[in-house]
């Protein structure tokens, strides 16, 4: 029995010890990019319906143009 709590210890800290090795190395190898951290997240947060918007925006002035070109309809009564 003494020896499975043993056995248990050295495994759980093997684990860590790979898990810090396996954090360490990610560290090491992204050193030289750096990568700015929740940036797109934080824009995302403080304005969620920035891509809706700006796909509203761009309809709207679509539909803006395609009214300017068109001639207004005339008024007239035509005699048959």
């Amino acid at each position: 029995m003494l020896d499975n709590g043993w056995l248990i210890v050295c495994g759980v800290l093997f684990f860590v010890g790979i898990f810090n090795l396996g954090l360490m190395l990610s560290v090491l190898r992204n050193r030289g990019r750096q990568q700015p951290f929740l940036s797109g997240s934080l824009s995302d947060l403080l304005n969620p319906w920035k891509k809706e918007d700006e796909s509203l925006e761009k309809l709207s002035q679509q539909v803006k143009d395609l009214g300017a070109t068109q001639e207004p309809p005339s008024n007239e009564v035509r005699d048959g």
